[in-house]
C-alpha cells in the first residue's frame, strides 16, 4: 500500500514537471516572437525617422544653396519636378487636419508646375553624414509661391531601399529688430474709432467721416470703439487689437454690456494686454534707442551768420564742408550720428535735393544723393519745425532720414515719398488724402495699390522722432483739414516726462472747420506708424450745443519692417530671405 501510494506520487511530479516545461517553452517563444516584431518595429521606426532626417537636411541645403545664389535663378531656369503628383498624392492620402491644410496651401504644384532643380546642387554633397553618406536617393525643388513676392517653398525627398518620405520648408523674409512695427501704438488715445463711411447723403463725396487701420494696431490703456449698424472691428482695424481694455458703443451711443454682442463684434482679432501702461511704452522706447547708432561722429553748430564744425575722430569717416554760413555734407558713415546745435529753433525742410535744416541765415544740407545710399542719422538739438516752401506745402522725401529731435516737433507740410504716383495722388490741388472722399471698401482697394507703389519703386525712408517733446500737426495758410505724412514717427516722453503727445495743432483755424459742412472734411492719412503716449483728438462746439470732432477721419496703413537701420517701413523690402521653417513626413 505504501509503495502503491509513493509511486502515485512520483508520477503525478514527473507530470507537472512536463506541464511547466512545456508553459516555459510557450512562453519562451512567445517572448522571442515578441521581441523579434518589436525589434523588427523598433528597426522599421529607426529607418523612417533616419530618412525623415535625411530629407529634412536636403530642405536645408537646398535652401542654403538656393539663397546664396539666388540672384542668378530666372524664369529662364524653370523645370517641371517629376516626383511633383507623388508628392501631392502622399499629402492627399493623409488624414491628419494638418496635412489636410498643408495640402489646400499648396495645392498649386501640380506635374505642370515650373520652379528650380536643386537636385543636382544638393547631391553634390551627398557623401555628407548628413545627408547619408551617399546611401540615400536624394531630390529637391524650389517653387515660387503663387501670387506673392519673394517667398517660395522648397519640397525635397530621400529615400533609402524602399522607405521614402518628403519633407517642406518655406522661404521667406525676415525683418529685422523692429520690423512690421503697429500702425498704430500709443498708451491713450482720445478719440472714439468709428467706421470709415460716407455721409454726404447724395449731395456730394466729400463728407467723409470715420476711421480705418490697415494693420495691427496696439493701445496700452483703454480704446474707444463705435458699433454702427452691422460693422465689426475688423472694418475699422483691419488687423489685431491688442489693449489692456475695450469700450464699445453702439450707434446711439450706449454702452455695450453684452458679453455675446461684444465678443461679436471684436471677433478673434482682439488680444488682451495685462502688462502695465507705462512698462510697454518704456519697451517701446527703449527699441527705439537701441536701434540708433551709438556715436555721434560730428556736430554742425547753426550760429548766426556762421557755421560751425567738430568731428569727434581723425580721420573722420564723416566729411562736412561749411562754407561761410553753410555747411553741406560730402561722404558719410551711417555707423554714426551727425549732431546739429546752436539755437533753440531750427527748421527744416525736405525737397528733391535733400534735406536742409536752417537756423536763422545759418544752414546744412544733406543731399538727397548721400541719402539715396544709406540712411542719414540726425538729432536736432532744438524745437525744429517742418515746412515746405512747394505749392500745396508738399516735401517730397528722396532717400533715407532717421532723424531725432530733442525737443517740440511742428509738421507744417506734407511727407509724400518720392514716388511718382504718390506724389501725384497727394499734389492734386483738391486738398485729399490718398483714402479722402472714399468708404472703407474703396479705401481697401486704394491702399493695394499704394503698397504695391512702394515695394515696386519706392528706396526712401524717412522716420522723425521727438524726444521729450510733443509732435504738432501744423495747418498755416491751409484751406482744409487734409494732412499726408509718410514715415515712422515716435513721440517720446524723457526721463523727467516732458513731451509724449501728438496733437493736431492748429486744426481749429482751417477755414473749412470754421464753418462745418462747408468743403472737404478733415482727415488725418498716415503712410507708416506713430508711437506716442497720447493721441490728441481736439474738439469744437457747435452752434446747437453739440460737440464734434475736430479731425473727421483718422486712416493710418502699416507699411510693415522697420528696421534698427533706419530703413525700411517705406520701402517694402527691408530684411533678408531666409529658411523659416521645416515640415517633414
Amino acid at each position: 500500500m505504501l509503495l502503491f501510494q509513493r509511486n502515485r506520487r512520483n508520477g503525478f511530479a514527473l507530470v507537472i514537471t512536463l506541464i511547466l516545461i512545456s508553459f516555459g517553452t510557450i512562453i519562451l517563444l512567445a517572448s522571442g516572437l515578441q521581441l523579434s516584431r518589436t525589434t523588427g518595429v523598433v528597426s522599421s521606426y529607426q529607418r523612417i525617422s533616419s530618412v525623415q532626417n535625411v530629407a529634412g537636411n536636403v530642405v536645408e541645403i537646398a535652401s542654403c544653396l538656393f539663397l546664396d545664389n539666388f540672384a542668378s535663378f530666372g524664369e529662364d531656369d524653370y523645370e517641371e519636378w517629376g516626383e511633383a503628383v507623388e508628392f501631392t498624392n502622399m499629402l492627399a492620402s493623409r488624414s491628419s487636419l494638418e496635412s489636410l491644410y498643408w495640402s489646400d496651401f499648396l495645392d498649386f504644384i501640380t506635374e505642370d508646375t515650373v520652379g528650380f532643380n536643386m537636385t543636382s546642387p544638393v547631391t553634390s554633397y551627398s557623401d555628407d553624414s548628413g545627408l547619408g553618406e551617399g546611401k540615400y536617393n536624394l531630390s529637391a525643388h524650389v517653387y515660387p509661391i503663387d501670387d506673392v513676392t519673394n517667398r517660395y517653398v522648397v519640397v525635397a525627398s530621400a529615400e533609402l531601399s524602399g522607405t521614402k518620405r518628403f519633407s517642406i520648408g518655406l522661404i521667406s523674409t525676415r525683418r529685422s529688430l523692429q520690423e512690421g512695427l503697429p500702425g498704430l501704438r500709443t498708451v491713450s488715445i482720445d478719440r472714439v474709432l468709428a467706421l470709415l463711411r460716407n455721409i454726404s447723403k447724395g449731395k456730394g463725396t466729400k463728407n467723409i467721416v470715420g476711421d480705418i487701420v490697415f494693420g495691427d494696431a496696439i493701445v496700452a490703456g483703454t480704446i474707444y470703439l463705435n458699433k454702427s449698424l452691422s460693422n465689426t472691428l475688423e472694418d475699422i482695424i483691419a488687423g489685431v487689437l491688442s489693449a489692456s481694455g475695450v469700450v464699445v458703443y453702439d450707434e446711439n451711443g450706449n454702452q455695450i454690456s453684452d458679453e455675446e454682442k461684444l465678443s461679436e463684434f471684436l471677433g478673434e482679432l482682439f488680444t488682451g494686454i495685462e502688462e502695465a501702461p507705462n512698462l510697454l511704452y518704456s519697451q517701446w522706447v527703449q527699441e527705439y534707442l537701441d536701434s540708433l547708432p551709438e556715436a555721434v561722429g560730428a556736430t554742425v553748430t547753426l550760429i548766426p551768420n556762421n557755421g560751425g564744425l567738430e568731428f569727434e575722430y581723425e580721420p573722420s569717416p564723416i566729411a562736412i564742408a561749411c562754407e561761410g554760413n553753410i555747411c553741406f555734407l560730402s561722404d558719410y558713415s551711417d555707423e554714426l550720428t551727425i549732431s546739429v546745435s546752436g539755437s533753440d529753433e531750427f527748421q527744416a525742410e525736405f525737397t528733391t535735393e535733400g534735406l536742409t535744416i536752417t537756423s536763422g541765415a545759418s544752414e546744412f544740407s544733406i543731399p538727397s544723393s548721400i541719402a539715396s545710399d544709406t540712411t542719414v542719422h540726425i538729432v536736432i538739438n532744438g524745437d525744429t519745425t517742418f515746412v515746405s516752401s512747394q505749392e500745396h506745402k508738399i516735401s517730397i522725401v528722396d532717400g533715407k532720414y532717421d532723424i531725432r529731435v530733442n525737443g517740440d516737433v511742428t509738421i507744417d507740410t506734407q511727407f509724400v515719398y518720392d514716388v511718382e504716383g504718390l506724389v501725384q495722388a497727394v499734389n492734386n490741388g483738391k486738398g485729399k488724402s490718398l483714402v479722402s472722399n472714399k468708404t472703407a471698401i474703396d479705401a481697401e482697394t486704394t491702399i493695394d495699390i499704394i503698397l504695391g507703389l512702394l515695394e515696386d519703386q519706392n528706396d526712401s525712408y524717412l522716420r522723425l522722432a521727438a524726444y521729450g517733446g510733443d509732435m504738432s500737426l501744423g495747418y498755416s495758410s491751409a484751406t482744409h483739414g487734409d494732412k499726408n505724412l509718410m514715415g515712422d514717427f515716435f513721440v517720446i516722453k524723457n526721463d523727467e516726462g516732458k513731451g509724449g503727445q501728438f496733437l493736431l495743432g492748429d486744426l481749429m483755424t482751417v477755414p473749412n472747420l470754421a464753418n462745418p459742412g462747408q468743403g472737404q472734411f478733415a482727415q488725418l492719412f498716415l503712410l507708416g506708424s506713430i508711437t506716442t503716449w497720447f493721441f490728441d483728438n481736439p474738439t469744437y462746439i457747435t452752434k446747437h450745443g453739440e460737440e464734434i470732432d475736430l479731425l473727421n477721419s483718422l486712416a493710418i496703413v502699416a507699411t510693415g519692417d522697420s528696421g534698427s537701420s533706419g530703413n525700411g517701413s517705406s520701402t517694402g523690402n527691408d530684411g533678408e530671405l531666409a529658411l523659416l521653417g521645416i515640415q517633414t513626413w
